[in-house]
């Protein structure tokens, strides 16, 4: 036992999960023009709406914005819940980061997450609280992660720099969201449970992005989830709803409304391969019911021989 479980892990370590990590997608090249298969709730139609939706919405930093609100709590940047005119104003609906402790904790650290071939979840969770929906209609929420630049970071003395190495645009926009399992779920169960975020990863292989409903990002980038909220209107409020001519809205279906895309500005991170501040990889292991045996590696290799 002359390796300690640091020497032996290092900054390699990945959280242990519940489930088996499975391989089904073999290397290959990074794919230009494709389309996504949609998880099996939800039907291609509407799964290409929103794909639709996250590649008309700007990407906006949430610096770009001034609003009052507590930490770890949403601002709404994009939708019918946008007013661009009073951006100090708070928005219809907010959305609250439930496991904002385990965010906490990391927080004084640029939070790194794992993104891998085969896919590695988001942790700590991106589940949410909602408030401000309509009890009485039907909603869905899906995720999608916007990069705040094209650029590529390095880990120095102990902090992130950016190389000003540009990188090019993603492979394949349609690599860039998750559903929620909530589908078309009604407003007052989704404020009654929250919507789970759990099951999301992300990979850095754009084919397994593709084909497994995870999300493509770039290892060494910094990226902000954003969620996004579509209701579904009645076929009676669409006959009556006038058309949308102008704009990216128009070519939305019209028993879709998008009622708002949101960001919750702490949960920003980069994007590795392996954790590269030992500060985070502590903190994870700390707080992760699945890494008792890492827990009990690391007491003891600190018990004298």
């Amino acid at each position: 036992m002359a390796a300690t479980f640091e020497q032996r892990q290092g900054n390699n370590y990945e959280e242990p999960s519940p489930e088996a990590e499975v391989s089904s997608a073999s290397p290959g090249p990074e794919v230009q023009h494709s389309s996504c298969n949609p998880p099996p709730a939800v039907k291609p139609n509407l799964y290409s709406a929103l794909l639709a939706i996250t590649q008309g919405v700007p990407n906006m930093w949430h610096t770009h914005f001034s609003s009052t609100r507590e930490k770890f709590s949403s601002i709404c940047v994009a939708g019918a819940d946008f007013d661009f005119l009073n951006l100090m104003g708070r928005p219809t609906i907010t959305l609250r980061l439930r496991d904002k402790a385990a965010w906490r904790a990391i927080w004084p650290h640029q939070m790194e997450m794992i993104t891998s071939k085969n896919g590695r979840r988001i942790f700590p969770a991106l589940t949410v609280s909602v408030e401000g929906l309509n009890a009485d209609e039907r909603y869905t929420f899906f995720l999608d992660l916007m990069p705040k630049d094209q650029n590529i970071r390095r880990f120095q003395s102990g902090r992130w720099i950016a190389s000003q190495i540009p990188k090019p645009p993603l492979p394949n926009q349609d690599t860039l969201i998750y559903v929620s399992r909530s589908v078309c779920e009604w407003g007052s169960k989704l404020m009654a449970s929250g919507v789970d975020f759990k099951l999301v990863k992300i990979t850095n292989n754009a084919c397994t992005a593709m084909h497994k409903n995870q999300i493509f990002a770039r290892g060494m980038q910094i990226y902000l989830p954003r969620y996004h909220i579509v209701r579904h209107v009645t076929s009676e409020e669409a006959v009556a709803c006038q058309p949308d001519e102008s704009g990216w809205c128009r070519d939305f279906p019209a028993d879709l409304k998008h009622v708002g895309t949101y960001v919750i500005p702490e949960t920003e991170f980069i994007a590795v391969t392996a954790y590269r501040n030992k500060h985070v990889s502590d903190a994870k292991i700390s707080i992760n019911p699945y890494a008792k045996a890492c827990k009990n590696r690391r007491r003891s290799a600190k018990l004298p021989n």
